[in-house]
């Protein structure tokens, strides 16, 4: 793993998927190993902000945008960035229509067991 982190080259944290595991690189070094993609999302976040880092430029659109996104925080960036705005409708918009289509699927079977009994 430490061959694989010393050709990345980056100042900033990041995530490093090594064979089936998951770590976060924080300084050149491992610091944490997580199981998910998402558990690394988030840590990778909250390194940040436990650390009070700034965002690297090369990925700061990224960032600001799961950000706003996964931890509902906005920011002047995504606030004004047209195609953030219209992608987090869109989503809001299907997560929405999901919701209502499962309040729907059960409500038809509370209704299905209220009628055999």
């Amino acid at each position: 793993m430490g061959q694989a982190i010393a050709t990345i080259k980056r100042s900033a944290p990041f995530i490093l998927f090594h064979g089936s595991a998951i770590h976060l690189v924080l300084e050149g070094q491992p610091f944490l190993r997580v199981e998910t993609t998402m558990d690394a999302v988030l840590a990778l976040m909250a390194l940040y902000y436990v650390f009070d880092l700034s965002y690297s430029e090369e990925v700061k659109p990224t960032l600001l945008f799961l950000q706003e996104f996964l931890l509902k925080m906005p920011d002047d960036y995504t606030a004004n960035c047209e195609s953030a705005s219209i992608f987090i409708k869109l989503v809001q918009k299907e997560e929405e229509r999901a919701s209502a289509a499962r309040n729907v699927t059960v409500q038809t079977s509370d209704d299905s067991l209220s009628e055999s009994d």
